[in-house]
């Protein structure tokens, strides 16, 4: 080991001791309704010892606030070219990237690519949307991003094997699972808000509403639920994304479909963007989840683990990310076929819906999801951080 990288590697260690890292995190923040805004604003809240800055990334429509570090318009591509200056020229130690396609300007969010090739600071990458079926600019531009970054972080085992069936193994890639926060384990019938539902069965679904949820399919399934003269409610949570119109339609629609289908006394409607203690008050207030993506391909959610961290059992369709879970949960999460009303009704009928075996069942949901903590998945972003920062500074040996 030559001089220069033991004076590297003292002042690091050194620098570590006497200063926190500096992070700049580059992500949609709130108020913009948005799974990653909400992912982002939990890691932050858990990585202690370490100096947080925010990278606001918003719509033309959405209000500039001043809380935040750095302010980029999505649309704007000069607004990319201004923040790049800004950071070339800040302290900053290392940039954790949060991606996904539609939060990025230009085709497929092709924007980042500037950003990418002209930063001068190590980025960390975390890849929310990973699938096996890229059109061809996606596929360029994540190939881009895995090699600009120093280290790409995927959310499952799945979105890893992907990666590599596009590209290749490569060890900058890690796998680092969706965070949950911490609740408190209770049973349905003591939460407070279960107490003002007239059931003796409750679901929900939760996040936003658009038409990939197939909360249609879930309502064609409740329907013949209700012709066996079940007693059930279903909680949806959750309201359409303002930045894209096509949920508010297709919430218009699933309003329809309750009316035809005579669901109306049976539909709990909570529409709006829930802060996340209220969200999981709601959730420990029911009995099982409906997670029933329409896309086999899914590779990643964080409602299906919010829900399995409240310790509630989840009848889900086979998307990719279900089906890795279901041999970590067992029971815990009951699959079904994809955009099958039929199938869905049929799984629901073999649910314990009550007795000894459905509060065991809730209990192993909880304490197999306690891994996920968002205080252990900090920590293993902290450790991805300085080994950025080491590989960048071993560059200049």
């Amino acid at each position: 080991m030559n001089l220069k990288w033991s004076l590297i590697k003292f002042t690091l260690n050194y620098s570590r001791n006497m200063n926190p890292q500096k992070i700049l995190h580059l992500s949609t923040f709130h108020p913009t309704q948005c799974g990653i805004a909400s992912y982002t604003t939990d890691l932050m809240s858990n990585l202690h010892d370490i100096s947080n800055l925010s990278g606001r990334l918003r719509y033309k429509f959405e209000n500039y606030i001043p809380d935040f570090d750095y302010d980029i318009i999505i649309e704007e591509f000069s607004s990319y070219e201004s923040f790049i200056k800004e950071i070339n020229n800040s302290d900053i130690d290392v940039i954790s990237l949060q991606h996904e396609f539609n939060i990025y300007g230009g085709t497929d969010g092709n924007y980042i690519l500037s950003l990418l090739n002209q930063v001068q600071k190590p980025i960390v990458t975390t890849l929310h949307t990973v699938n096996k079926y890229f059109n061809p600019n996606q596929k360029k531009i994540t190939e881009e991003i895995i090699n600009k970054s120093s280290f790409t972080i995927v959310l499952t085992d799945q979105s890893k094997k992907n990666l590599n069936f596009y590209y290749g193994e490569n060890p900058s890639i890690k796998v680092i699972h969706h965070g949950i926060n911490n609740t408190k384990f209770i049973y349905p019938e003591d939460n407070e808000y279960r107490k003002q539902y007239s059931t003796d069965l409750l679901f929900v679904s939760a996040g936003h509403v658009r038409h990939s949820k197939g909360y249609h399919i879930i309502l064609q399934a409740l329907s013949k639920l209700k012709q066996n003269q079940i007693d059930f409610k279903f909680l949806i949570l959750g309201s359409p994304q303002e930045q894209f119109s096509a949920g508010k339609a297709y919430l218009k629609d699933l309003k329809d479909q309750v009316t035809r289908l005579g669901l109306s006394e049976n539909i709990i409607w909570i529409s709006e963007y829930l802060p996340a203690e209220i969200l999981h008050d709601y959730i420990l207030s029911c009995d099982f989840g409906l997670v029933t993506y329409t896309e086999s391909q899914h590779n990643s959610s964080g409602i299906l683990p919010t829900i399995l961290g409240c310790g509630r059992p989840v009848i889900a369709t086979k998307f990719e990310y279900a089906i890795q879970l279901s041999s970590k949960f067992g029971n815990g999460i009951y699959l079904t076929d994809i955009n099958d009303p039929g199938s869905l009704y049929e799984t629901i009928k073999t649910l314990p819906f009550e007795g000894k075996a459905r509060k065991e069942l809730m209990k192993a949901c909880f304490e197999k999801s306690r891994d996920w903590l968002w205080k252990n998945i900090a920590e293993q972003y902290k450790e991805v951080f300085k080994e950025a920062q080491s590989i960048s500074l071993s560059s200049i040996r």
